[in-house]
């Protein structure tokens, strides 16, 4: 591996993103969000307008004309499905939710309403966008814990111990698309001002 490929795992980028973990060997899945809960109507579809607004953003489908069809079809019938559930769904359900996260190559730091220890080893998948989900083990280096809004949140700071290339990689394309389109839209805000 060159040094040119060994810096690109250190670029990290700022997201919004769905992490589920679980401590290594336990076969309970959390959401980091919580997401723990009587699901409302508003919960699901806001977690449906997330993935609606990653799927159509146009870096994801140039040049295609049928596919937004097809997906504004596709929006429209699962948003009335996923409603109808979140209102005779059971009272606790787990919806998942973003949760913000810096992300780069070498690990992941996510914010968690589910306390870790320093050390633990967790499995963790986080979803990037269109629908990528990424399976890895982590190992957690460091937890700072704050409270907001009379809830504590934990801030996760973890490194990849186990990971396929192919999914690093994809993590790698990702962080440099997400920072290309945090530059554009920061260019695009200069300009209206």
């Amino acid at each position: 591996m060159s040094a040119t490929d060994e810096r690109r795992e250190f670029v990290r980028v700022d997201a919004s993103l769905v992490v589920q973990f679980n401590p290594a060997g336990s076969s309970v899945k959390i959401y980091a969000s919580g997401g723990v809960g009587r699901a409302e109507p508003n919960d699901v579809l806001g977690t449906w307008n997330h993935v609606r607004r990653t799927v159509t953003n146009p870096l994801h489908n140039e040049g295609d004309t049928v596919t937004p069809q097809l997906l504004l079809r596709l929006d429209w019938l699962l948003s009335e499905l996923l409603s109808s559930l979140a209102k005779v769904g059971p009272p606790q359900i787990q919806v998942p939710r973003p949760t913000a996260v810096s992300i780069g190559g070498t690990g992941i730091r996510f914010q968690s309403v589910v306390g870790v220890a320093v050390d633990d080893v967790l499995d963790l998948m986080v979803i990037l966008p269109i629908f990528m989900p990424i399976h890895c083990s982590v190992k957690v280096i460091r937890v700072r814990s704050q409270i907001v809004n009379d809830q504590v949140v934990h801030h996760i700071a973890t490194v990849f111990t186990a990971i396929s290339e192919e999914d690093r990689e994809q993590v790698i394309q990702y962080t440099f698309r997400r920072q290309s389109e945090i530059i554009r839209q920061r260019n695009q805000q200069l300009v209206t001002v």
